[in-house]
């Protein structure tokens, strides 16, 4: 992500401001809670910058919203006319909102205001599983490993290592082939961004490595995020019950 193209809002009445053009646009917002396999999508509600006041559309999993209220941070991402606005809170709370169920939080202390393509991310899910062929760089045999795909954008992906086989610098780069259920299969180039841990129910942790996609031609780029608009028309429908 090139820095001129990101900008960290901390005063209260921008940040108001930023979330205010998310409920007029309507846009939906991806929540999560990091570290968990806890995440939903939601919509502004009300925003206030003189009571500190943030709500949000509860999901229609009551389990959901009382896992998103356990306690801890939750993490907020939208994209408004394909900018991409993320914050994150110290927690959120169940409350009746106008006679219906919603999440109250205080505003953030800061957002992330990115002014590049759409890169909103969503997880893979569970009975749904998908998978990329990655290429060791050192030249180490010469089939491929198959690690499976945690969360996709059509700016990159993230994979599960659970035997630590990939370099994880940020900045490395890895030949890659991923295979979308109904859109096709990527020869890609991926480069490394972050690593982390990600918890297990049974004990113990996963490294996951956040790559971006590099080179990405505009077709497949567009096939890519067709791909992450069904998945997330997928996940609204499930919270909705439909």
């Amino acid at each position: 992500m090139d820095r001129d193209d990101q900008f960290q809002v901390t005063s209260p009445r921008e940040i108001a401001h930023l979330l205010l053009s998310a409920q007029s646009h309507q846009a939906l917002v991806l929540m999560r809670v990091p570290g968990r396999a806890v995440s939903g999508v939601t919509t502004v509600l009300y925003v206030d910058a003189a009571s500190n006041t943030l709500v949000l559309d509860a999901a229609q999993e009551p389990g959901l919203n009382e896992r998103l209220a356990s306690g801890g941070r939750v993490v907020f991402e939208t994209s408004i006319e394909q900018i991409r606005l993320t914050f994150e809170t110290s927690g959120v709370a169940l409350v009746d909102y106008d006679g219906r169920p919603a999440l109250h939080s205080q505003l953030p202390d800061h957002a992330s205001y990115v002014q590049r393509r759409d890169t909103f991310r969503m997880d893979i899910p569970t009975q749904q599983p998908l998978h990329c062929q990655v290429w060791l760089s050192d030249g180490r045999g010469r089939e491929p490993l198959t690690l499976q795909v945690r969360d996709i954008s059509s700016g990159g992906l993230a994979l599960a290592d659970p035997d630590q086989a990939l370099d994880p610098t940020p900045g490395m780069s890895y030949r890659a082939r991923l295979e979308l259920p109904g859109m096709g299969t990527f020869d890609l180039l991926l480069r490394v961004a972050h690593h982390f841990n990600d918890p297990l129910a049974k004990g113990g942790s996963v490294r996951r490595v956040g790559c971006a996609f590099e080179t990405l031609d505009a077709h497949a780029g567009i096939r890519i995020q067709a791909y992450v608009n069904g998945l997330q028309r997928e996940q609204i429908s499930r919270q909705r019950g439909l």
